[in-house]
């Protein structure tokens, strides 16, 4: 649908990101880049993101909540 997106995915867990890798190639979905990283550090790579977001119970600004919204990234 957005043949032109860009999509960075970034997991602390390297077999979180083995699986989503796994789990991309499985329907066909290439791009993609899988970055380990803990997302307290995302501002380390000094690039803008135009829709960030936080899927996952490490969420610091809503612990628990499996979601979040980053914003200032």
């Amino acid at each position: 649908e957005y043949p032109d997106s860009a999509v960075t995915a970034i997991d602390v867990s390297r077999a979180s990101l083995a699986y989503a890798e796994r789990q991309c190639a499985a329907i066909g979905v290439r791009a993609v880049r899988f970055l380990h990283l803990d997302l307290h550090r995302v501002a380390d790579l000094q690039e803008p993101f135009a829709s960030p977001r936080v899927r996952g119970e490490s969420s610091a600004a809503h612990p628990g909540s499996g979601r979040c919204l980053i914003f200032g990234v």
